[in-house]
């Protein structure tokens, strides 16, 4: 049985989960104990303004599994509406903390982003600071790698082999919330 997905406030029509952090990374971590997918949107006022009026943008983040709010303005605006939500959840914060999470249940990762060697530095640090922590796979594709099909495919056959637990995507948006949509179907 899926764990029960968090309560949700809405601000300008979007659905955020009222979530702090640590309840999003127990919510992830639950998901992934019983074999369940999904992906995290951490949504700052720029997704916020993309998101309202169902927009392509909108209909690209629909399918995610848990929405917070990574930035303060979304917080702000959420209590001046009188429905709080409890906390900034930024996925700058996650990736340590869920990555904490992941080493102390011997879960692996793969990221996904950046520049090249970025994505190898980050795997570096996050290992050194959690010991137990697999790291899958790295891949930092190339610009324009959207529009070129053996690019993508070559990502797709990274991630196959790789078979991680979680997949960091940083690719900037809504590039990396288009790669999703495209990867969710093979990888929940």
């Amino acid at each position: 049985m899926p764990p029960t997905t968090p309560p949700v406030v809405f601000v300008r029509g979007v659905g955020f989960h009222a979530v702090n952090e640590m309840q999003c990374i127990a919510w992830i971590m639950a998901q992934l104990r019983a074999g369940h997918g999904g992906w995290v949107l951490t949504a700052n006022l720029d997704h916020l303004r993309r998101l309202v009026g169902g927009s392509d943008y909108s209909k690209l983040c629909s399918t995610a599994s848990l929405v917070v709010a990574d930035g303060m303005p979304v917080i702000w605006a959420s209590r001046l509406q009188g429905t709080p939500l409890p906390q900034r959840v930024a996925g700058s914060d996650l990736l340590s903390s869920l990555s904490s999470a992941a080493s102390d249940e011997k879960r692996s990762l793969f990221l996904l982003g950046g520049d090249p060697g970025t994505a190898e530095a980050a795997a570096q640090v996050l290992q050194a600071r959690h010991r137990a922590l697999a790291i899958a796979g790295v891949c930092c594709p190339s610009l324009g790698f959207e529009n070129v099909p053996a690019e993508c495919e070559k990502i797709e056959r990274l991630l196959t082999r790789a078979n991680p637990d979680i997949v960091y995507v940083a690719l900037g948006s809504p590039k990396q919330e288009r790669l999703i949509a495209r990867l969710q179907p093979l990888f929940p």
